[in-house]
């Protein structure tokens, strides 16, 4: 099955979190009506807003 489809998504961005951890956001995510948004803080203290489920 394709990831895709899976995910309900369009296309896919890829935040390198650390050398650990990538996280999979929906590249369209804040452009659908009713996807939650997410605030991630980096170990680094950077922080990511991501949208999505």
């Amino acid at each position: 099955m394709n990831l895709l489809y899976i995910l309900n998504s369009e296309g896919l961005d890829v935040l390198d979190y650390n050398e650990e951890i990538a996280i999979l956001v929906d590249d369209r995510g804040f452009g659908k009506v009713g996807n939650p948004i997410f605030e991630v803080k980096s170990e680094d203290d950077l922080v990511f807003v991501l949208a999505g489920k």
